[in-house]
């Protein structure tokens, strides 16, 4: 098997290894949420502090369709995680707000989410990490996908 055959199997391959680790390891601490409801809880979070965040920016953050956020997001509304009112000024478009039960998650989605970061790129060196990430865009791109990760300011070769 050629490299670029190996390619997509090595990144399921990986998909499903870091799966497995945070059920493993983290189980317990997401409180029964997805990886997924985790990382709505953490974006709305950080980014209702500059400015409301509607579905569209989910969808952009998560690199999801329409339909997919739409059913997240009715599930997380339906368990008391979000809730979403018309904007001030648009009312088709719906704000999303975390409740109370999601923001007293929040602080350990925060930690278990850095944990695992830390994990992830232990003893990777950080010029590795930005050809990694470039790669990464470049596959996006091939795809017809959207960029993934912002790359630093300085150049990777």
């Amino acid at each position: 098997m050629e490299n670029k055959n190996k390619l997509s199997f090595a990144l399921g391959a990986l998909s499903n290894v870091m799966k497995r680790f945070m059920l493993k390891n983290y189980k317990d601490k997401s409180c029964g949420l997805t990886n997924k409801q985790m990382m709505v809880i953490s974006f709305v979070k950080i980014e209702s502090r500059k400015r409301d965040v509607f579905q569209k920016d989910i969808e952009e953050h998560l690199l999801v369709r329409g339909s997919t956020a739409t059913e997240l997001l009715q599930l997380m509304e339906k368990n008391g995680y979000i809730t979403r009112s018309a904007s001030s000024f648009d009312a088709r478009l719906k704000k999303i707000e975390l409740t109370e039960k999601s923001e007293m998650i929040f602080s350990n989605a925060k930690k278990y989410l850095d944990e695992f970061e830390k994990v992830v790129c232990k003893d990777i060196d950080e010029n590795d990490l930005q050809v990694f990430f470039k790669v990464v865009n470049q596959i996006s791109s091939n795809l017809g996908g959207q960029q993934i990760i912002k790359l630093n300011e300085k150049e990777v070769k």
